[in-house]
Parts: structure tokens; C-alpha cells; sequence
């Protein structure tokens, strides 16, 4: 239960981040203008890393206190059934869209259960796990994944900003950076020492934190495998699906590049041999060669689909390049 105080600390929580959104928005702007290195840019950057200073010091009121991290957490958070839901396509839509209610509300809801998983004091039993190991410690590491493929999608974003082919939606592929840096408090910190810059290094953590709380690795694997699954089959039909001269449309090529960036991170991690099959085995069949949709063969889109789907998952074979730094910080 909350009591007064804590609930004017929620509301001042909330005010204050309501303000750092409206920041990371000015930057945005100053970003895709090309203006990162002028004073402008460093003042503004300067009151947001005041702006967070403040935001922590108001955290304080909930450190070590578990049961009112709890309380703050299913009064803000959209997900009271699971307090551990794993949550990259829900949290996905509000970044992609700049929901910037929502947005506010998951920063604080992520703050708070970070808070609560390094706090000393807590001894909740986390019920329902699908592995026998301990509760807290799994649901740490599902965090530590999450935050890794966020990573990622931001690495291989990065491979797209600065071409002139996706020129006409540069702005939007910075709100995507922008956004989830508001969410996750370690992109937050490593853009803010870098001047906003994307890492690019695939910088993950999740297997440091499994051999600190000793853990099983192919049980962190399973779970990174079924997020790589999860995204990449909500993902691949945009690809498919997509019509050619919808691409024209600037919010249909943003969509249809968000979802490439997607299925590349998801194909990282699903491993190296599923990987691998994918690329050799994902085909598109048509079993009646006459019908005609709208005017155009199925044969014809199933083709065009399958050359889009080829592309991407050759892509693989880049990707699998980028040097990865096991490290929850850059270096």
C-alpha cells in the first residue's frame, strides 16, 4: 500500500519525466539536423543529465523498500498480471508510435523493477518460473536479454541513418534510438557518455550475469532463442506482405525497414545453426499457380516475397560480423 508520500513521489516521478521526454525530443531535432556537436546540443544534454539526477534522488524514497517498489510498480505499469513479462513487441509499438504517455509511465515502471531486483531486502517468491533455478535471478537475466536485443536493434539501426536511401525517414529511425534510450536506463547512460551516439558493438550482458548468478547457459539461450522466434515470426510478414509501390509512402518504407531491423536482431539470436537453416529452408509455397490476387499472380507476389525474405536473411552473414563486447557497458 502507498501511502501519501509515495504517492507524491509517483506523481513527482512523473512530472519530472514528462520533461526528459520533452529533452530527448529537442535533441531528436537538433540529431537529425546534423547539429550533435554544437553548444546547443551540449547544453540540452546537460539539462537532461540534471534532469536524471533529480529523477534518481526521488527513487530513493523506494530503494530497499520491496513491497512499496511493488505497490509503485502496479500503479504505474500496464502489466500488474506479470511482473516479469518479457515485452520487446508491446514496448516496440509505443516506441515506434511515440506514445509518449505510455512511454513515461514504462520508463518509470522499468526503474521501478530494476530497483526491486537489486534490492538486498527483497524475499518475494516469484512464482509460475518455467526453469528450476531462482526466481529472482531468472527474471534479472529475462531483463538482461530484453536490454541486449534492444542493443542490438540499435546497432544494426545505426547501419541505416546515414544512407541516402533511407534519408526520408531518418527522423523516424532516430525517434526508435531516442525512445528506447528513454526506457532502458543502461542505453540511456552509455548514449549520454557517448553524445548520444550509437555503440557499434553489440554490446550484451546477459551472459555475464548468468555465470555471476550461476546459471544454466542453455537455459539463457532457450530464452534468448524464444524471443529471436517470437520476433522474427511477427516480423518477416511485414517483409512478405509489403507492395511494391507502397514503398514510395514514407510511413510503408519505415515500417518495412523497422521490420528488416527486427528480423536481422532476431536472427542473432536465435544461433548460429537455426540461423543457418533459416536462410537455407525458408520458402514461400503456392499450391494453386492460377489464382490471382487483385490483379496479380500469386505466383508473381509469392516470388517478390521470397526474394525480400532472401535478401534479409542473407543479411545474417554481415551481421554476424559485428564485434561483440560481453560487457554491460561500452568500451
Amino acid at each position: 500500500m502507498l501511502s501519501e508520500e509515495d504517492k507524491i513521489s509517483l506523481r513527482k516521478l512523473i512530472d519530472i519525466n514528462i520533461k526528459i521526454k520533452e529533452i530527448y525530443d529537442s535533441l531528436r531535432e537538433m540529431e537529425i539536423n546534423f547539429k550533435t556537436e554544437t553548444k546547443l546540443f551540449q547544453n540540452k544534454l546537460n539539462i537532461l543529465k540534471r534532469l536524471i539526477i533529480t529523477e534518481n534522488k526521488i527513487y530513493d524514497r523506494f530503494r530497499n523498500y520491496p513491497e512499496k517498489i511493488i505497490a509503485a510498480y502496479n500503479e504505474i505499469s500496464f502489466s500488474r498480471e506479470s511482473l516479469f513479462e518479457m515485452n520487446v513487441l508491446t514496448e516496440l509499438d509505443d516506441v515506434a508510435n511515440d506514445y509518449s504517455e505510455n512511454l513515461v509511465r514504462t520508463r518509470i515502471a522499468n526503474h521501478l523493477l530494476n530497483l526491486f531486483l537489486s534490492s538486498e531486502e527483497s524475499k518475494m517468491e516469484l512464482a509460475n518460473m518455467p526453469f528450476p533455478i531462482d526466481g529472482k535471478a531468472y527474471s534479472f537475466i529475462e531483463i538482461c536479454i530484453q536490454c541486449d536485443f534492444v542493443n542490438t536493434i540499435l546497432t544494426i539501426l545505426n547501419k541505416y541513418v546515414d544512407e541516402k536511401e533511407y534519408s526520408s525517414i531518418r527522423d523516424l529511425l532516430f525517434k526508435i534510438k531516442d525512445n528506447y534510450a528513454f526506457l532502458h536506463e543502461e542505453i540511456e547512460t552509455d548514449l549520454l557518455e557517448h553524445n548520444m551516439q550509437i555503440n557499434p558493438c553489440l554490446n550484451w550482458k546477459a551472459k555475464i550475469y548468468a555465470d555471476i548468478a550461476g546459471l544454466d547457459e542453455d537455459d539463457v539461450l532457450q530464452i534468448e532463442e524464444g524471443l529471436g522466434n517470437e520476433v522474427f515470426d511477427e516480423k518477416i510478414d511485414d517483409i512478405i506482405t509489403i507492395e511494391e509501390e507502397e514503398l514510395t509512402d514514407r510511413e510503408v518504407l519505415f515500417q518495412y525497414t523497422l521490420a528488416q531491423i527486427l528480423v536481422r536482431s532476431a536472427m542473432l539470436f536465435l544461433g548460429e545453426e537455426n540461423a543457418r537453416y533459416l536462410q537455407d529452408t525458408f520458402k514461400l509455397n503456392v499450391y494453386n499457380e492460377n489464382c490471382v490476387v487483385e490483379g496479380e499472380k500469386l505466383t508473381d507476389m509469392a516470388a517478390r516475397g521470397q526474394a525480400r525474405i532472401d535478401h534479409v536473411l542473407k543479411m545474417y552473414d554481415e551481421d554476424k560480423k559485428l564485434p561483440v563486447v560481453y560487457s554491460a557497458r561500452r568500451s
